[in-house]
């Protein structure tokens, strides 16, 4: 989801040629088709990826890279607006640790209240705190808490490279790479992981 929110933001994804993809039975589609979906080119990094896929994995939709503006006065723009509430939530990267930027940011968060309320998160929220994050959306939308909301976001890390899905995928890779992972199967294999080369069909 990562890099197709990057790729279309670039403009190095051909629509045509990814719709042809789409439309076919190769294996792989069915995940391709939903992150596909999913995905918004309006997104400007990582973090900002994930803290919107959380929300709408919880039901809450958002607005990306809202331009906020009152009585014609530009006040900023925002990472995500929760739709139908005055609250804006952003992903604080790394970089707004930079001074400057910092100072940049705490002028914007002034000139955005008292109308706009401003929460920021950061990856360990998202990944290890996410019920946090949902407490902040339920109560913006005025919603009780339910932390079953939460059961849509636990599966996408899970299956993502923040999850078991890496470990899924570097066993894919060994296996196409002519190596399997012994330690990964059967209940009696050791636990010690062993690569086995497999014979070279050409030699």
């Amino acid at each position: 989801m990562i890099m197709i929110d990057s790729a279309r933001r670039l403009g190095h994804v051909d629509e045509a040629a990814m719709a042809l993809v789409l439309g076919s039975g190769r294996p792989g589609v069915r995940a391709l088709r939903t992150a596909w979906l999913l995905s918004d080119p309006r997104a400007e990094s990582p973090g900002e990826t994930l803290l919107r896929l959380l929300h709408l994995a919880a039901g809450a939709q958002v607005t990306p890279q809202v331009e906020l503006r009152a009585g014609g006065t530009f006040l900023g723009r925002v990472d995500l607006l929760l739709d139908g509430t005055c609250c804006v939530h952003e992903y604080d990267g790394e970089h707004h640790r930079d001074a400057a930027q910092h100072r940049s940011d705490l002028r914007r968060d002034r000139r955005l209240q008292p109308r706009y309320q401003r929460r920021g998160y950061v990856l360990d929220d998202l990944l290890n705190r996410p019920a946090d994050v949902l407490a902040d959306i339920d109560s913006a939308l005025g919603r009780p808490w339910d932390p079953t909301r939460l059961a849509r976001w636990k599966r996408l890390v899970s299956n993502s490279m923040y999850g078991e899905g890496y470990g899924r995928l570097i066993q894919r890779w060994r296996r196409l790479g002519g190596f399997d992972d012994w330690s990964r199967t059967g209940r009696d294999r050791p636990q010690k992981s062993r690569l086995v080369a497999k014979p070279d069909p050409a030699a």
